[in-house]
């Protein structure tokens, strides 16, 4: 069973209730025996990078983003749809496709579901960008 919800708190605070949630355990029948199962608790965040335009490539290939899902649910065209939605709401532009052959910065994706939403260029006074 799955709970969503959004939780909003001072960081520590947030941390701390998450860490008690995360030690919770649950008894749970396997077969004929009782076993204890420790309560999952993943975390998804809206993460805003800021960078130097030029770099964006680079970036991009770190991250391995495409612009196909990470994951392959089976809710996957209801999420892009909700994905669309949230780049428009947020004015931002498709990811670009690169050439993910080229060398890349190393950077640990292993575990990491992403899902890219989009691209925001710099606003830019006199010529210089105001990331």
């Amino acid at each position: 069973m799955h709970l969503v919800l959004v939780a909003r708190a001072e960081m520590r605070e947030l941390e701390r209730w998450k860490s008690d949630l995360a030690a919770i355990h649950f008894p749970y029948k396997v077969g004929n025996k009782d076993k204890f199962i420790q309560m999952g608790v993943m975390k998804t965040e809206l993460l805003d990078l800021i960078f130097p335009e030029e770099h964006l490539e680079e970036i991009i290939r770190a991250l391995q983003i495409t612009d196909k899902m990470s994951i392959d649910w089976k809710d996957a065209p209801v999420v892009n749809k909700i994905i669309n939605v949230v780049r428009k709401a947020l004015k931002l532009k498709p990811i670009p496709k690169v050439d993910m052959s080229l060398k890349r910065r190393f950077i640990n994706n292993r575990y990491i579901q992403k899902t890219a939403i989009g691209i925001k260029e710099d606003v830019k006074h006199g010529g210089r960008e105001h990331i």
